[in-house]
């Protein structure tokens, strides 16, 4: 998840024309996944501040969805493992 959310981010910043720019609208292959957001990728809330990627559902649906793929993926990950490969004799 941390490759892809960095991936993202200097796509997202690709696509910036200039540091004014505070909405990047999305790229052809994905406008009809956006079209509930206004069209917009990403913003820019505050001049000091790098961009958001927005989610393409917006509002409750969009956030209950989110939250329970990561409760599930949470959920089935195991939690109590050793990294390290240790024998017993």
């Amino acid at each position: 998840m941390v490759v892809l959310a960095h991936t993202l981010g200097r796509y997202v910043g690709n696509l910036a024309l200039n540091e004014r720019t505070r909405y990047i609208r999305p790229p052809r292959w994905a406008i009809s996944l956006y079209r509930g957001c206004g069209e917009r990728l990403a913003l820019k809330p505050h001049s000091a501040a790098g961009y958001y990627i927005l989610l393409p559902l917006p509002g409750f649906v969009g956030g209950f969805i989110v939250t329970v793929w990561l409760l599930v993926l949470y959920l089935f990950s195991s939690v109590n493992t050793n990294p390290f490969i240790y024998f017993q004799f």
